[in-house]
């Protein structure tokens, strides 16, 4: 076999390896994207959404009700990824932040003019899998809060149980989730939202009527 031979047999088993793992990888997204409907499943029955809807209704007073469908963003050979499908709770408004003097790497002083950072509150509620179907799904619960300029920092983050369908008992489930959401006071810390984010509108305005904040930072309703 001559070396142009060669260099064309290889050149064509490497074609052949690439699209046998394209293959096997869209297959796996498939399988994983059907595990996350089949999750989603499971956030209907135990009625999730309608859970958050009644806690922004008469607890949050403001926010937007999310859904949550996760397959990972890419696949590792011989690594188990994760599925999600779950609900979120999510309001955010506009926050006044004064200016204030700073320094460069140099030490030039130099002003920073007024601006808004944005508050954001999230609550969710999420099923989770091993993509091993066989295995029990999770149930855990998260908050983020901002931090400067809007950053979120996920500041609660609790796996409430681990179960399998043939033993998910709904009421037991739910009952675990409210007890969970009120003894460590997931819902009650809501009852003051609307309150801050009326207050922080209102100090926008405020500002801007006072000339230390450009119109362009009034709040959108």
């Amino acid at each position: 076999m001559g070396w142009k031979e060669k260099i064309e047999n290889y050149q064509e088993q490497k074609r052949e390896a690439l699209d046998k793992e394209k293959e096997e990888e869209n297959r796996r997204k498939e399988k994983l994207e059907k595990q996350v409907v089949k999750l989603g499943g499971i956030v209907k029955k135990l009625g999730l959404k309608e859970m958050l809807t009644q806690i922004r209704d008469e607890v949050w007073q403001v926010g937007d009700i999310g859904e949550i469908a996760e397959t990972p963003d890419f696949l590792v050979d011989g690594r188990r990824e994760i599925v999600k499908a779950g609900v979120e709770l999510k309001a955010s408004w506009p926050k006044f932040c004064e200016g204030y003097d700073d320094e460069d790497m140099y030490d030039n002083s130099y002003w920073v003019d007024a601006t808004t950072e944005t508050i954001i509150k999230r609550l969710a509620i999420v099923v989770s899998q091993n993509e091993d179907e066989n295995d029990n799904f999770g149930i855990s619960i998260q908050t983020e809060q901002h931090s400067f300029q809007g950053t979120l920092l996920c500041d609660y983050d609790k796996f409430i149980l681990s179960t399998n369908e043939q033993n998910l008992n709904r009421e037991d489930s739910i009952k675990k989730i409210e007890e969970t959401l009120i003894r460590d006071g997931l819902v009650s810390r809501g009852l003051s939202y609307l309150k801050e984010k009326e207050a922080a509108e209102k100090e926008i305005i405020e500002m801007i009527g006072q000339g230390q904040l450009n119109p362009e930072y009034y709040p959108k309703k």
